[in-house]
């Protein structure tokens, strides 16, 4: 059983079918991985410590990755969006049009700071 995970890793690991099909390659890899881990430790349940420091930097990259992808960036709204907006509030008073300002330039710094 786990020649069969490890040979669908190893053909799914093709150049022109990970090229060609890298939705397919991805979801084979972790199924793959996992099915032949259950298989290898049930073998030998101490080969666990072989493959936990993999297991541990996998985990450390996931968080990473997900830190990046909602980044503080991500929660501010764009800066055409809060112009538009500053313009079409900026005929009600000149004090409006001031704090709008001010606060569009606060987003500014912030992005910047952001990124």
């Amino acid at each position: 059983l786990a020649f069969l995970f490890g040979l669908a890793l190893w053909v799914t690991s093709v150049e022109g079918v990970r090229r060609s099909n890298y939705k397919l390659f991805k979801t084979m890899h972790h199924i793959g991985f996992w099915g032949w881990l259950l298989c290898a430790v049930c073998h030998n349940w101490y080969i666990i410590w072989f493959t936990l420091p993999g297991l541990l930097l996998y985990g450390i990259d996931a968080v990473y990755r997900l830190y990046q992808a909602v980044s503080l960036s991500d929660l501010i709204p764009d800066m055409q969006t809060l112009n538009s907006t500053a313009n079409s509030s900026s005929s009600s008073s000149a004090a409006d049009a001031d704090s709008s300002r001010s606060s569009s330039s606060s987003v500014r710094v912030i992005s910047a700071v952001a990124a």
